[in-house]
C-alpha cells in the first residue's frame, strides 16, 4: 500500500472496546471506520459497508447464525469480509460454514485478552489477512 491512500477498513463488532483497540491497532495502515453489528445490516448498504474496501467482523456478537450474516454481505456486493471469531478453529465446522459464505478468510480469536500487537502472533495474522485481501482487491 506504499503512495497509495490506505485501503478502507469497516471494523464491525458488537464490542466498542474491540473496535477501538483494532482502531487503535491498524491506524496509519489503512483508512479505519468502527461500526457496531447494527450498523453492518446484511440485509442491505449500510454506513458500514457501502464504502468499505475491507470489513473485519468480529463475528462473536452477532445474533443467530454468523455464516448467514457473512453470506448476506457478500450478497449485497460488499467489501471482502475477513471474520474474527473465539468459536472457528481452523478446519472447525463454524470455521468452514464461514468461508462457505463468502469469508475472505477466518482468523480464531484466542481466549482472554485479545493480544493486538501487530508485530507477532494474533495481531500478526490480522495484519496479514487484511493486507492479502487488499492487495488482492
Amino acid at each position: 500500500m506504499s503512495g497509495a491512500a490506505p485501503c478502507r477498513l469497516s471494523i464491525v463488532s458488537a464490542e466498542p472496546v474491540l473496535r477501538a483497540l483494532l482502531r487503535e491497532a491498524l491506524r496509519g495502515r489503512f483508512d479505519t471506520t468502527p461500526a457496531s453489528l447494527a450498523d453492518a445490516d446484511p440485509l442491505g448498504p449500510t454506513r458500514a459497508t457501502q464504502d468499505a474496501g475491507l470489513i473485519l467482523l468480529d463475528s462473536d456478537g452477532i445474533e443467530g447464525d454468523p455464516a448467514a450474516f457473512v453470506a448476506g454481505l457478500t450478497l449485497i456486493g460488499a467489501a471482502p469480509v475477513i471474520v474474527l471469531s473465539a468459536t472457528a478453529a481452523p478446519g472447525s465446522p463454524v470455521a468452514l460454514a464461514l468461508f462457505r459464505a463468502g469469508a475472505e478468510a477466518v482468523l480464531h480469536k484466542p481466549a482472554g485478552r485479545l493480544p493486538l500487537d501487530l508485530g507477532g502472533g494474533f495481531g500478526a495474522q490480522i495484519l496479514l489477512a487484511l493486507d492479502e485481501a487488499a492487495q488482492a482487491r
